[in-house]
């Protein structure tokens, strides 16, 4: 009877054993199942937002076009639609980006005849007057220029070209045997009444002899 007693009282024991064992276990498993789940709830919401945001970019980048690629106020000037011939990017001496370059036509076909637009849309900070006195360093290289000629020139450019920044958009305007209109941002800033400035101007991007003869292939669409 003892002995049966006490056989009883060990399955007992073993029962209770194994019911707390198996409790444990099962608490553990759903404490770990918890855990994994609670964490992809998190990645999904994660990705969700992601998707999110990158469609708000998208979306923002469509609906809000840079000033540089609206051109309209190139067409009075152009006579006609302000179409792209190409487009390239200035390194200041092949190392610091200073600038992007496109020019515009009311066809996309370039003829030195006919109206035309340089848009320089600057990456950098640089002073105006450092602009005037670098064009006429880059007209000389290209042709000599009459020294009281080129004082009168930088005089004017000084006057007109403001300090520019990243995101100023400077554009210069070709009218055919009258001179060179320039454009800040989008509005008229000054002009030089002389088809001698406009062409040496022009030149120092658009010459054969220009310094910059990748860009100049790429403005005039002869290169990608």
């Amino acid at each position: 009877m003892v002995k049966f007693l006490l056989g009883l009282a060990t399955a007992s024991n073993f029962c209770d054993s194994f019911r707390s064992c198996m409790f444990n276990t099962c608490r553990s498993s759903f404490s770990k199942s918890r855990r994994i789940y609670s964490s992809l709830a998190k990645f999904k919401v994660s990705i969700v937002s992601l998707r999110v945001s990158y469609s708000f970019i998208i979306a923002l980048m469509i609906a809000t076009p840079a000033l540089a690629d609206d051109v309209s106020y190139l067409k009075p000037y152009l006579k006609g639609e302000a179409v792209e011939v190409g487009h390239g990017k200035y390194y200041y001496k092949g190392l610091i980006h200073a600038y992007d370059a496109a020019l515009f036509t009311a066809d996309g076909k370039f003829d030195e005849n006919k109206p035309y637009a340089l848009v320089l849309t600057y990456v950098t900070d640089i002073d105006g007057d450092d602009i005037a006195d670098k064009s006429i360093e880059e007209m000389n290289k290209i042709e000599p220029v009459d020294k009281s000629k080129s004082d009168v020139w930088l005089a004017e450019m000084k006057k007109i070209f403001p300090d520019v920044v990243d995101g100023t958009v400077l554009a210069g305007v070709n009218v055919p045997h009258k001179g060179t209109v320039f454009i800040g941002d989008g509005k008229k800033i000054g002009g030089i009444n002389d088809p001698e400035f406009s062409k040496a101007f022009f030149d120092i991007w658009l010459s054969p002899k220009t310094t910059g003869e990748e860009l100049r292939a790429k403005l005039l669409g002869e290169k990608q």
